[in-house]
């Protein structure tokens, strides 16, 4: 997503850097600031977009429904980190229990 933005600007730029007149290259101590940002511009883009398609998101969905998955495994365990209190919401309170904006 990020690197098709990148792509787009650093083609616009470089295009408005190729059809600058000598009078705008000139204001910028002699440097074309729009074609040299362009070009970098294009450049970021290619690596974002390189690893974009090198890492596909695929993976890091299963990495995460593994993730998920092992917290399950844990909490059902019982180990304490995940334990459910009484009334089984895991908010810290006991069955019947009110807290918080709500509590009458």
């Amino acid at each position: 997503m990020i690197g098709g933005l990148f792509l787009i600007y650093g083609v616009i730029l470089t295009i408005l850097g190729i059809t600058a007149s000598q009078k705008s290259i000139d204001k910028a101590a002699g440097v074309n600031v729009n074609l040299w940002t362009g070009l970098a511009m294009i450049a970021v883009a290619v690596l974002f977009l390189i690893w974009a398609f090198t890492r596909p998101l695929s993976k890091q969905l299963e990495e995460a429904e593994r993730e998920k998955a092992a917290m399950r495994d844990q909490a059902a365990t019982g180990d304490g980190r995940f334990a459910r209190d009484g009334d089984g919401t895991g908010n810290g309170s006991r069955d019947g229990d009110r807290v918080g904006a709500r509590a009458t």
